[in-house]
């Protein structure tokens, strides 16, 4: 007989909310599948259940949640808050309140039985929630030289040593790793300190290493092994700290992810513009290869990262030097380029990483598939992916931006948290992957990046102008090819410091100035084909494309507002409703930016494609005042002349 589903054809009917002091739940009914042995065989049927999902809470609330008084302990939401928790409380705080809990759960001579064994259970949850905690995640508890939250934790276990369970296993275990704990190692010393690494080879004259020193495919492998080593240690809740506040010391994993992108992309810009005409081909031709390998082997951050030094405006901008690069190097360069399209939030990039990311082999099109000299095709061996951190950090910027940290009662918005959790679980789930390279670590290449001079974005742009002429840039013809592509790429230039969008696709006007801040990244929103876009630390080029600050939703923009001629170029996002004003805007971006005084003494200024300032009044509508291709616009917090 058929089953009739009367829940729309759904497994889950919403019932509404259910309230209580200090907590909000969701209700709905769910219809589950289990097995009846009645009749002396297993026969699948449904049954109907009610299910209970925190939406917000007191923290206090929320913490009682992790061990509920009779009543199920939701595993799924132990893990979300694990790894959100920070957000809203501190360790310290969660403990204490935690520990309070297990205390006033002691049973006493006047409960019955069914209550003594509704309190040990509760008691149990806990238990096993603190030694979850320690496990998954001990860096919480590391606060050299006392370690105060692991001493107090430490205190509590031996106060009720005996009780349900002991903790001293894994106390100990966790206080051992932290004696054994350095603040750095031999394999990423160079990760936070790029220049006293350079610094000392060139003191030694130690660097033999260059670009063609390694064949294609080992170099993009050796490559591959330091992206997914950074990449793996990246802490996943440290993502959540560095939306917030990038420059916190608790986001260092994540800053230096983003240093490390940062670096192979300004090595790139590096390698091409030293030399001569013959060095510069040679150069963009083994990068393009490169990049095509971390393609086969599903290396997209470092592929990303090439790509964007490749299109930097100081070595796109180079067009004698692309007009002798090989017709099948530039449509390979341009096939891989439209990987990371902006369009639909980018889309490509997105549906291919949720392909391959547990994929054994890559999906490549036919002409991008190597073949060998006998004639066989070369395909990807690699088990292991590492995906590009700027599109997590994007949408986690989306969220943020997007949904309050509270209620309109003042409650924690836990359905914020199970978002932002969704995002970490999906970056869990790809470090694991990650892990899975068997490449080995190459001390050279690590070397040399580390050595290799860099330059800032004026310099670079300098150097480009006096490799080819700004006149000469004009008047040197270029193959269609490259035409198409300089325009889509240009289009989304956005720039910085004086936070101007250039027009220097043709015309080849030097764009002002624009070096870029870690905060960049996370404050700019998803469209960013450069180094730039999703946190790169000290990217330099003026061809960064922008991240997709004008993601537009029904009624509304995230727009990306700076403080003009602000040193550190610090972005926020805001978002903008269809009926904001501008002086609505100028008090949202002075409370992002933590600025003080009176909205009035501010002005909001919108840098048009043509370098012209626009002075939006304070009463005028900023939604309409933005163009159909809101990804372009950059505003300007202004403080007015006095």
């Amino acid at each position: 007989m058929a089953q009739v589903d009367n829940f729309g054809g759904t497994s889950i009917q919403e019932l509404g909310e259910e309230r209580s002091k200090g907590v909000v739940f969701s209700v709905a009914l769910k219809r589950v599948r289990y097995s009846s042995q009645e009749s002396g065989e297993g026969h699948l049927q449904w049954k109907t259940c009610r299910v209970r999902t925190l939406r917000a809470g007191t923290v206090e609330r929320l913490v009682e949640h992790l061990a509920p008084f009779q009543d199920d302990v939701d595993v799924s939401y132990r893990t979300c808050f694990l790894c959100t928790y920070r957000t809203f409380t501190t360790t310290d705080r969660v403990l204490q309140l935690l520990t309070e809990r297990f205390e006033a759960m002691n049973p006493t001579p006047a409960d019955a039985r069914e209550t003594v064994e509704a309190k040990r259970a509760v008691q149990s949850a806990i238990l096993s929630f603190l030694w979850v905690w320690l496990e998954s995640a001990p860096s919480d508890f590391y606060a050299p030289p006392t370690h105060a939250d692991l001493v107090a934790l430490e205190a509590f276990a031996g106060r009720w040593a005996g009780h349900h369970g002991e903790l001293q296993p894994i106390l100990t275990a966790v206080r051992q790793s932290f004696a054994r704990k350095t603040m750095s190692s031999d394999k990423d010393t160079w990760l936070g300190d790029f220049e006293g690494v350079g610094s000392y080879l060139r003191t030694t004259g130690l660097h033999p290493f260059t670009l063609f020193s390694l064949k294609v495919e080992d170099f993009a492998s050796a490559l591959t092994a330091e992206d997914a080593y950074v990449f793996t240690e990246v802490i996943p809740h440290q993502c959540l700290s560095y939306v917030r506040q990038p420059k916190l010391s608790h986001s260092d994993t994540v800053r230096a992810c983003i240093q490390h992108f940062n670096r192979v992309s300004l090595v790139v810009i590096a390698t091409i513009l030293e030399g001569g005409a013959s060095e510069r081909k040679q150069a963009v031709v083994r990068w393009i290869d490169v990049a095509q390998q971390c393609r086969l082997v599903k290396n997209f951050s470092s592929l990303k990262a090439i790509l964007s030094g490749l299109q930097s405006s100081a070595v796109f901008r180079l067009h004698r030097t692309w007009e002798s690069v090989p017709f099948e190097k530039v449509s390979l360069f341009q096939d891989l380029s439209e990987l990371f399209a902006t369009d639909a939030n980018h889309q490509i990039s997105r549906d291919l990483l949720n392909r391959e990311g547990t994929a054994k082999h890559p999906e490549i099109a036919s002409k991008a598939v190597k073949t060998t000299k006998n004639g066989s095709t070369q395909r990807g061996s690699a088990q292991g992916v590492v995906p590009y951190l700027g599109t997590f950090l994007t949408d986690l910027t989306m969220i943020h931006t997007a949904h309050s940290d509270t209620t309109q009662d003042g409650m924690v918005n836990f359905d914020k948290h199970r978002r932002e959790f969704e995002l970490l679980a999906q970056l869990t789930l790809y470090q694991k992957t990650a892990a899975n390279y068997t490449f080995a670590h190459h001390p050279p290449l690590v070397h040399w990046l580390g050595s290799t001079h860099v330059y800032s974005e004026d310099e670079s742009y300098h150097l480009s102008k006096e490799i080819e002429p700004e006149e000469s840039s004009r008047t040197t013809s270029h193959s269609p090819s490259h035409s198409s592509l300089l325009k889509r790429t240009l289009r989304q230039l956005f720039l910085s410091k004086g936070a101007a969008v250039s027009d220097s696709e043709s015309s080849g006007s030097k764009p002002l100035k624009s070096s870029l801040s870690e905060r960049d990244i996370t404050s700019a929103v998803d469209k960013s084909t450069s180094a730039s876009d999703s946190s790169l630390g000290t990217s330099t080029r003026r061809g960064s494309l922008s991240p997709s600050l004008g993601k537009k939703m029904q009624g509304c923009h995230i727009i990306k507002v700076a403080i003009s001629n602000h040193d550190s170029c610090l972005y926020k996002s805001v978002l903008l409703n269809e009926s904001d004003k501008a002086s609505t805007v100028i008090r949202s971006a002075m409370e992002k930016h933590g600025l003080r005084g009176s909205p009035s003494h501010y002005t909001l200024v919108l840098m048009t494609d043509r370098h012209k300032r626009l002075h939006i009044p304070e009463d005028s509508n900023v939604y309409y005042s933005l163009s159909s291709t809101p990804e372009q616009t950059v505003l300007l917090l202004e403080l007015k002349q006095q």
